[in-house]
Formats: C-alpha cells, sequence, structure tokens
C-alpha cells in the first residue's frame, strides 16, 4: 500500500517531526493503531516515539518488526490473547529495549554452538547492521 491509501489508513504523518516518522509508521503498521491528529495527541505520540528510538538502539525499526514477530508467537499459544495492550509506541518502550538487548546478545553467541537457522539469522543480522551504519 502506497501513497494516499496509506496515508489515509495510518494518517497523515507530514505533521509530524521527521526523526519520529519511521518509528510512528512501524508501530502504525505493525500493531495496526492510527497516530493522533489532534495537537496533544500527537504530542504524547512524539515524545514517545523519542523514548522508542532510544530504546531500539542500533536496530531502529528492526527492533519492533522482531517483537511483533515474538508478539504473533506468543497470541498463537495462548488462543489469541496478546501478552499486553498497545495503544501506542510508550506502550513497547520496555519490551522493545529488551529485544533490543536480546538482539544484540545474539550477536556476541558463540557460532560454533548454532544450529544452521540460528547461524543464517545471526549473518542477516549482522549484514543489517553493516548497511545501516554505512
Amino acid at each position: 500500500m502506497k501513497g494516499i491509501a496509506k496515508a489515509k489508513e495510518n494518517g497523515d504523518l507530514s505533521d509530524y517531526p521527521e526523526d519520529v516518522r519511521p518509528t510512528i509508521q512501524a508501530v502504525a503498521e505493525h500493531f495496526k493503531l492510527r497516530p493522533p491528529t489532534t495537537k496533544k495527541g500527537k504530542g504524547y505520540w512524539i515524545m514517545q516515539a523519542r523514548e522508542l528510538i532510544d530504546a531500539c538502539g542500533e536496530w531502529g525499526t528492526r527492533a519492533i518488526q522482531e517483537y511483533r514477530q515474538d508478539f504473533e508467537t506468543y497470541m498463537d499459544g495462548h488462543q489469541g490473547v496478546a501478552p499486553h495492550t498497545v495503544e501506542g509506541p510508550g506502550s513497547l518502550v520496555k519490551v522493545i529495549r529488551a529485544k533490543s538487548g536480546t538482539m544484540r546478545g545474539e550477536l556476541t553467541k558463540d557460532t560454533s554452538q548454532m544450529s544452521d537457522r540460528e547461524y543464517r539469522a545471526y549473518l542477516n543480522r549482522l549484514k543489517e547492521m553493516e548497511e545501516s551504519n554505512g
């Protein structure tokens, strides 16, 4: 989905500061939320998004995507019940900070102890980090 259709679904993000747009977009898309349109609501989301950006660390919005996979896995094992509610970026700060730490820890594992699947994921994460760091 692109352009006007995406803007209608996720709200117009042009009123949000450039630094928070990718994070707000990721939260809106992965958790099916519509960013607020009121001045007060936008201010609240901007503040929360900046906290979430800090929690994501070097992983950026990739950490949000990875956490959503964990979120889905949890729901699959619990009859569709979510591990917690998500009302905006602030709802994700603690869990994303933990997920980023886990992702960071996975990069320091002894690769000789990894399964083929884990090793491929490890290599993909290394590649993504190299690309994001330029």
